[in-house]
């Protein structure tokens, strides 16, 4: 395959093949590809199915890997409405690419941001805001289905930045630092791993309310309820696996000790002795969060330690290459993780990969599923499908999963009914623009 393109160069001479599909001939094509991957974009000038495509001799992960490959390193734009693809027409009648509409666009957003005052004016809640619409916009088209999606979560962004100017919420101005920011960092310390890990086995509602417990310089305070002394105060704890080994065994013996039960020498032993205790509270692991916390570290510390722990960077690179490519084996990848972790699922594994900075992972739970529910216009998505929709919906707004989940998440907790109406406010203009990507949904499941 081929990198770092000219892209302008690769959008023009594809509008030329468009009017003039007969000159896609020769060894190699105007976007310097052979073989197989040259026959995907000659039926693309065209149009063809799922089946056609594989019909070049590439496999299906391999289509989807070429396809992708010509939206991110050659910039062009496929459709795919009725389950067919097809490269689109990105030059317009006065030779204006799509692209540089983008740009453009995102110039407009970048000025917004930096006035606070043309913010709060153009995103203050009102009975108009289905009239104002895209009128900041520049007067661009909103039938732009990249302007679209990209303006929609621009405007998310600057209402969340106009919530914290009046909300002094210590978590939403960590977070919304991150989202302005664009920046997530790896973690690969054993100690930064296992603290990322305990804060996603604790992240459920109920161990959350229970514990208080946000982040890593907070998790002193499981020494309360447990009756430990393990963590200094309001300090990142520098445990590794075998600290953490320990600390697990002391508050699962402890929880044992309460009901009359044998010590456990093991993690594994304490699953066991745990699961069989008949507490009345312990079986649904929700009435008594401890057991579920103990329960869910238990069984997650070996796993970590098996298949992260031994090679940090490894694991992370590998993950990162899967879910930047292919998000429904990113999906599949947690959920194959998730197996045999009590009470830890995809939606917190996912979690857990995203703050280590797997960017191109999200956290399909209530605060993205409500949304994606709400613009999906009745089609019933599934988990998976709603994972790789949010992946779809970061490539048109030209941020990483990661950032579209977090502004997912403040919204909803933050500015709920204000994201809501403005949601509403767009959905006549971004209806085929997102059903556009659920016809994609099939390619990269």
């Amino acid at each position: 395959m081929s990198f770092n393109r000219n892209k302008a160069r690769d959008r023009r001479m594809t509008e030329e093949m468009l009017r003039n599909p007969s000159k896609a001939v020769g060894d190699k094509n105007w976007l310097d590809h052979t073989k197989a991957c040259a026959k995907i974009d000659k039926m693309l000038l065209k149009s063809a199915n799922l089946d056609q495509l594989l019909m070049s001799g590439r496999k299906l992960n391999a289509v989807r890997a070429h396809l992708n490959h010509l939206r991110v390193e050659h910039g062009l734009t496929i459709d795919s409405a009725g389950g067919t693809y097809r490269f689109s027409s990105t030059v317009g009648s006065e030779g204006t690419t799509e692209r540089i509409r983008e740009s453009k666009m995102q110039s407009v957003a970048n000025k917004a941001r930096k006035n606070a005052s043309e913010t709060t004016a153009q995103m203050a809640p009102s009975k108009g805001a289905d009239r104002a619409g895209m009128q900041h916009s520049s007067g661009r088209k909103a039938t732009d289905a990249v302007m679209v999606i990209k303006q929609l979560f621009a405007d998310a962004q600057r209402l969340i930045e106009k919530e914290a100017q009046r909300n002094s919420e210590p978590d939403l101005h960590r977070q919304l630092a991150i989202i302005s920011s664009r920046r997530c960092d790896r973690i690969t310390s054993e100690a930064g791993i296992l603290n990322t890990l305990i804060i996603q086995a604790s992240s459920y509602s109920v161990i959350r309310k229970y514990f208080n417990v946000l982040y890593p310089e907070e998790i002193y305070r499981f020494d309360d309820h447990y009756d430990t002394r393990f963590f200094p105060q309001r300090k990142v704890p520098e445990h590794d696996y075998a600290a953490w080994d320990r600390i697990v065994l002391a508050w699962g013996n402890g929880l044992l000790r309460k009901e009359g039960a044998m010590k456990a020498s093991s993690l594994d032993t304490l699953v066991s002795l745990m699961q069989h205790v008949h507490h009345p509270d312990w079986k649904s692991y929700i009435a008594q969060p401890r057991s579920r916390l103990v329960l869910s570290m238990a069984t997650a510390l070996p796993k970590v330690k098996r298949e992260l722990l031994t090679n940090p960077k490894k694991f992370l690179d590998n993950h990162h290459h899967i879910s930047k490519e292919h998000p429904g084996r990113a999906y599949d990848l947690a959920t194959s993780f998730s197996k045999g972790i009590i009470q830890m699922g995809n939606p917190l594994v996912c979690n857990f990969f995203k703050d280590l900075g797997l960017t191109y992972y999200v956290k399909v739970d209530v605060h993205v599923s409500d949304f994606l529910e709400d613009i999906s216009f009745g089609h019933n998505l599934g988990p998976k499908e709603q994972f790789i929709l949010g992946w779809l919906l970061s490539r048109e707004a030209n941020m990483e999963p990661f950032f579209l989940d977090k502004i997912l998440y403040l919204g909803g907790k933050y500015c709920k009914p204000g994201l809501k109406a403005l949601f509403h406010s767009y959905r006549a203009k971004y209806m085929d623009a997102v059903n556009r990507l659920i016809d994609e949904i099939p390619l990269y499941a």
